[in-house]
Order: structure tokens, then sequence, then C-alpha cells
């Protein structure tokens, strides 16, 4: 991620699903360029179990010119890239993932230029896999487990709660539900 150098090439073969995906995030990059980088802003990943797809990500954001690696300057990204924990093996290994993901220079930099990071974490998917009180253990868990390594690693943390389930569909309130936790 810290070279400049992409990774595709136009003398390459590629399957129709890389396609779609570099298409995708081309069309991001003529957003930036026609209306400004504040029409669009961050890349969910859904269902993040590793650092690989964080970084993934920031591999195709840069193919697309929305990530920059400066060997000899501090790296840019105009997305940032957002693991959505939502499985109960995903929110109890959050901590993890995002400790490795501070631990790279080049993250770092970007993020302390931001001044934050956002994670989200997911309702739906915990609750369907480990159940109601499971999920509700587990998203406090990560949570707090969150708060931590963020404060080691001295940046700001923006919790987006992706609500799915009873609860997101009428099954009760937001506030009443969040607080709970």
């Amino acid at each position: 991620l810290a070279s400049e150098r992409l990774l595709a090439s136009p003398y390459a073969s590629y399957n129709d699903e890389t396609l779609s995906e570099l298409a995708i995030l081309h069309a991001a990059a003529e957003a930036h360029d026609t209306y400004g980088p504040a029409c669009i802003t961050t890349y969910i990943i859904s269902k993040t179990n590793s650092l690989s797809d964080l970084l993934e990500v920031n591999i195709l954001l840069k193919e697309a010119g929305l990530y920059r690696g400066r060997e000899q300057q501090q790296a840019q990204a105009a997305v940032m890239v957002v693991p959505l924990f939502e499985t109960i093996g995903d929110l109890e290994n959050s901590s993890d993932i995002m400790r490795a993901w501070f631990s790279l220079p080049e993250i770092m930099a970007i993020t302390a230029a931001r001044g934050y990071q956002e994670v989200m974490v997911g309702y739906s998917d915990s609750n369907k896999d480990g159940g109601y009180l499971t999920s509700v253990w587990s998203l406090y868990q990560a949570t707090r487990s969150l708060a931590h390594v963020f404060e080691e690693a001295g940046t700001a943390m923006q919790i987006f709660h992706g609500r799915g389930g009873a609860v997101g569909r009428g099954g009760g309130s937001s506030f009443a539900a969040i607080h709970a936790q």
C-alpha cells in the first residue's frame, strides 16, 4: 500500500466480478471529481473477519485513485474503509483486527489526518448467529474492547450501529435498544 504502483494491467484479463468491483470504484472516483469528496466518504466491508478484508479494499481504492500510497510522503485516502463486525466470531475478533489495522504506519497516518476511524457493529447477523442475549452481550463486549484499542491507538472511535432484525424492523425503540447495551 505504500507504493504508488498499481496492480491492474490493461494487458491482463479479469473476471466479471473483478471488473464489476473496479467499475464501481472508478464510478466513485468520477463522483469525487464531479461532486467533490464529500459525496462518497466510506466503504463498508460487510462481515469483516480479518485484516486482509480491510487491506484488500484499500488496494481496490488505490486502483481507482481513491487511495494514494506515498513512498516519500504521507498516504492519503479519500474514502474511509469501515469494517462491519456482525457475526459473533467477527465481534470477538474485532479488537485484534483493529489493533493490527492501527499497527500499520500508513493507516495510522491516514486516521490521524482524518481525526477518527469509524467502525460498524451489526445486530442482525449476530442475532442469527448467537441468539438475542448472546448478540447483545457480544456487541457490548466488542464495543468496550474496541474503545480500549482506539484509546491505545490515540484515535477517536465513531461507532455505527447497523441494526437489522426485530428491533430495526419495528420491534422496539432504537434508543432503548442501544441504551440498554
